[in-house]
């Protein structure tokens, strides 16, 4: 799913389920994997779009995003 903030900030995030549970992920664009040592390049249209990442949230900001994602999740039927 893609996730904006109040502030037209946008990133990508997925919910998954496994032995801990249900998990909320994402990534962000500065990430870098253990097979390089370079920060991933992603084209500048990518970056207009994709714009943040939850890594930088402080506490509350994410309490926030939570308790918004759960309100959304509570109008999904089951």
């Amino acid at each position: 799913m893609l996730v904006k903030t109040p502030e037209s900030k946008i990133f990508p995030a997925t919910l998954y389920y496994g032995l801990s549970g249900l998990t909320i992920g994402s990534w962000c664009l500065g990430y870098r994997d253990f097979l390089s040592t370079d920060a991933r390049d992603f084209p500048d249209n990518f970056k207009r779009v994709i714009n943040s990442n939850p890594f930088d949230f402080s506490i509350i900001e994410m309490e926030e995003f939570i308790e918004g994602l759960l309100f959304a999740l509570n109008k999904v039927p089951i």
